[in-house]
């Protein structure tokens, strides 16, 4: 006959080996899986600060993404980044997209959470422009292919007048709008 004391002893080690073993492989969470890589091509505007945001509080890193930035002068050269494939996702004006969907690389707007809608035309008041008309005949500094192109091109045709009217001086990055205008290789 057994000792009734030693099978309860038996049994309880029993249970609680069991229970171990089940409370580690229960409790045991697998190792989450590493970071989702992501470039994102991010203008140096209003409409990359959002993402600039996102990145600096962790948002992305909170989501599972190891976010990459590739800061942009503007939208235009950070579209172009995506569409070359050296950027998964890009901020960029409307302007460019439309312009790019002329184009032969597919694309999709997956988001959008802001417009364009503020431009300015900054012209030297010493070589006698006051209004848009003015312009006639003069240098325009414009980045071809973005939301100011096409700023300038209703304007003028408000005005009732065309890009035929104007010398186009292309300027590859906004901020080098002013130093075209400094140096008078553009009268706006």
């Amino acid at each position: 006959m057994t000792h009734p004391r030693s099978f309860l002893i038996a049994v309880a080690a029993t249970a609680l080996v069991v229970l171990a073993v089940l409370a580690v492989f229960w409790l045991r969470k697998p190792p989450p899986p590493p970071p989702e890589l992501l470039v994102v091509a991010v203008a140096n505007t209003q409409f990359g600060v959002p993402i600039l945001v996102a990145v600096k509080q962790g948002f992305f890193a909170a989501e599972g993404l190891q976010v990459t930035l590739q800061r942009h002068p503007f939208g235009k050269p950070a579209l172009e980044a995506l569409l070359r494939g050296e950027a998964e996702v890009a901020t960029v004006a409307e302007t460019p997209i439309i312009f790019a969907s002329f184009g032969k690389t597919p694309f999709s707007v997956i988001a959008h959470y802001m417009t364009s809608g503020e431009h300015s035309l900054v012209a030297r008041a010493d070589r006698g422009i006051r209004q848009v008309t003015d312009l006639r005949g003069r240098r325009v500094g414009v980045s071809v292919g973005t939301s100011a192109h096409y700023f300038l091109h209703v304007m003028l045709s408000d005005q009732g007048l065309t890009e035929a009217d104007v010398e186009r001086v292309s300027v590859p990055a906004p901020e080098h709008d002013v130093q075209k205008i400094e140096i008078g290789r553009a009268h706006v």
